[in-house]
């Protein structure tokens, strides 16, 4: 099967869809706990080109370390607290492929 494109992290901007890139992570911020009871966590990746923050939630928050190489398919973009943030949702994938 063939995998998706990937774009660079410095061509993001807010409202996109459909987003796939290949990243390493560089930090992992603490869980915080949402009203509904799940886990979110702030990570942030970079490519050669740039980097971003990601929201990252549950399970697939918790899995991830510190130079992680990973791959978002179907991800999307947007503002969280003033920064641009991409988000696996629903339809997204987040995989690790190395470190």
């Amino acid at each position: 099967m063939n995998e998706p494109k990937c774009m660079c992290i410095r061509d993001l901007t807010a409202n996109m869809r459909y987003i796939n890139l290949q990243f390493i992570i560089l930090e992992i911020g603490p869980p915080r706990r949402t009203r509904d009871g799940h886990d979110v966590r702030l990570i942030r990746i970079a490519d050669q080109t740039g980097s971003v923050n990601l929201s990252a939630w549950d399970e697939i928050g918790s899995a991830l370390s510190v130079g992680d190489i990973c791959r978002l398919v179907n991800g999307y973009a947007g503002y969280h607290r003033g920064c641009l943030t991409v988000n696996c949702g629903k339809l997204g994938e987040l995989r690790k492929i190395g470190e």
